[in-house]
């Protein structure tokens, strides 16, 4: 069997991505750690033989959705899966990774930016560094994506008890990035299709949907935290929201560039 996209770990943005996928007529295989919901069962071990990887379907096209945490895991699993299928004669591989790699605490936060180090960051450097295996052409991208937000499962709104404990925390609260898992979906079938044109191999990218939201506006449909919002609004002076100046005194994530070398427009708030 092969497939247009592979997605390793379905999940919450997995199913998105295979959700885009269909919509735009590509054919989809996912795995979960079960194989529930028709998925292929598979987990990434690095001490599983090279024989595990004969489930997966032959695909030039890979989305791995779970954090690498060493710079030698992405080599392996190429090299296992290429080893176990010699039809592919290049293969496309997007990590999905997060924005909170970024070291900036507040102002504006481009791909370009500072990264703190840690076992994530280089499992993902470890992929980007990688131009080929077992002689075939890598591909690869990693994507550094917002929070992650939908309007059923992902709700800010319910966020808000455990990030403001108390009205003086909802206060000192900023602004907030998000991204719809639509979006998400939209932006990697789409990377494919440019992945070593309009976007460069073996780059950091980051995703938002180019808003901020206002934490104090997320709070207000919230019935307690909406009542510190009130009180907070009457003693700073603040008559509308989303307030003023929220970038100084949060973190923006600058993701216009991926839009444009992607050649679509986030579609969801």
């Amino acid at each position: 069997m092969s497939v247009d996209i592979l997605i390793l770990g379905l999940g919450f943005t997995g199913e998105y991505i295979r959700d885009e996928a269909f919509r735009v007529n590509k054919t989809v295989a996912a795995t979960t750690t079960t194989g529930r919901d028709s998925t292929i069962q598979w987990k990434f071990d690095p001490a599983a033989p090279e024989t595990s990887y004969r489930v997966l379907p032959i695909t030039s096209n890979i989305v791995i959705t779970f954090p690498i945490l060493d710079a030698s895991y992405t080599s392996l699993i190429l090299r296992n899966y290429l080893s176990t299928h010699s039809a592919v004669p290049a293969i496309s591989v997007v990590l999905l990774g997060s924005t909170g790699v970024y070291s900036a605490p507040t102002g504006i936060v481009n791909r370009s930016g500072s990264i703190l180090d840690s076992e994530r960051v280089r499992g993902e450097n470890g992929l980007l560094a990688m131009i080929e295996e077992n002689g075939v052409p890598v591909y690869t991208a990693v994507l550094a994506l917002a929070g992650l937000f939908d309007h059923v499962r992902r709700r800010p709104v319910d966020w808000v008890a455990r990030v403001a404990t108390s009205k003086e925390k909802l206060g000192n609260k900023g602004a907030l990035n998000l991204v719809h898992g639509k979006d998400v979906g939209r932006a990697v079938v789409r990377l494919f299709d440019v992945l070593g044109g309009n976007i460069v191999s073996g780059e950091r990218w980051v995703l938002s949907d180019l808003r901020l939201y206002d934490w104090w506006a997320i709070a207000l449909g919230s019935e307690k935290e909406g009542g510190w919002v009130l009180e907070l609004m009457s003693e700073k002076g603040v008559i509308v929201l989303p307030r003023d100046g929220l970038e100084k005194i949060s973190r923006v994530i600058d993701a216009v560039e991926t839009w444009v070398r992607l050649g679509i427009t986030p579609e969801e708030k």
